[in-house]
């Protein structure tokens, strides 16, 4: 009989548990000194570089934002003495007292620099016998523009106000002691309000009233022009007197300021 050969397995030596604990590197396992010294000397000068220009770039943005600044404060003090300027040469210049009056816009309301005259106090009576024949409404209109009188490159102000006031005695004081004069006025009789009409203004300045009857008229205009860039607007008063029997195209005329 043949025997049969055992083939005997080779056991694999059993590894033991070590008791030492293996210390974690950043470096492989047989990297020489001098590698690990100047991989760590490259990592602390990339460091300090990036710590440098962090550094650098606040120092750079500081200095911008302390320019910046010191530029908006000469300019803010360019602007603030051309203000002081243009208000210095407009109180010289314009001496109109309207605006120192509660009824003015806010933007155009200034303390004069001289003593205005006083504020004119009606003498002539209000009289409804006068205004009968403005009671009723009509059927006709004025139309006109406001700004065909102004100077070639004077831009149509975006405020203006157009209206109609019936002709009588009362109203001619109105129009002699206030609208074509320096002088303000007292307070209007309430009964007198309800006949002067406002009328609708286009941005051309063209306007319109309608519902007129047949009557004489003042037709006034007050606005707020800037002749020269940069300056204070100027307060003007238009007006004109005109008879009604059909409808007009009136042309306004400078009363105030008179123009020299």
């Amino acid at each position: 009989m043949i025997k049969k050969k055992e083939t005997s397995k080779q056991k694999t030596p059993r590894k033991e548990p070590s008791t030492q604990k293996e210390k974690l590197s950043f470096f492989p396992k047989g990297t020489p000194r001098e590698d690990k010294i100047s991989l760590l000397s490259f990592c602390l000068g990339m460091i300090v570089m990036a710590c440098f220009f962090v550094i650098d770039l606040q120092i750079r943005n500081h200095l911008e934002m302390n320019r910046l600044n010191n530029q908006l404060k000469i300019t803010t003090y360019q602007l603030r003495s051309a203000r002081s300027v243009a208000l210095a040469h407009h109180r010289k210049t314009d001496r109109v007292c309207e605006c120192t009056q509660k009824s003015c816009q806010k933007i155009h309301r200034r303390k004069s620099a001289v003593k205005c005259p006083p504020i004119w106090q009606r003498q002539v009576p209000f009289n409804p016998q006068q205004y009968a024949p403005y009671d009723a409404a009509g059927t006709l209109k004025i139309t006109g523009n406001v700004c065909e009188i102004l100077p070639k490159g004077v831009t149509c102000p975006e405020k203006i106000d157009v209206f109609v006031n019936p002709k009588t005695d009362y109203s001619d004081e109105w129009w002699t002691k206030h609208w074509a004069a320096t002088n303000g006025i007292s307070k209007t009789d309430e009964r007198a309000l309800k006949y002067n009409k406002k009328g609708s203004v286009q941005k051309d300045g063209s306007f319109e009233i309608t519902q007129l009857p047949t009557g004489t008229y003042y037709v006034g205009a007050a606005m707020c022009i800037a002749t020269t860039p940069g300056h204070p607007c100027k307060p003007i008063r238009l007006g004109a007197e005109i008879k009604l029997d059909k409808n007009m195209t009136v042309s306004l005329k400078q009363v105030f300021p008179v123009k020299k």
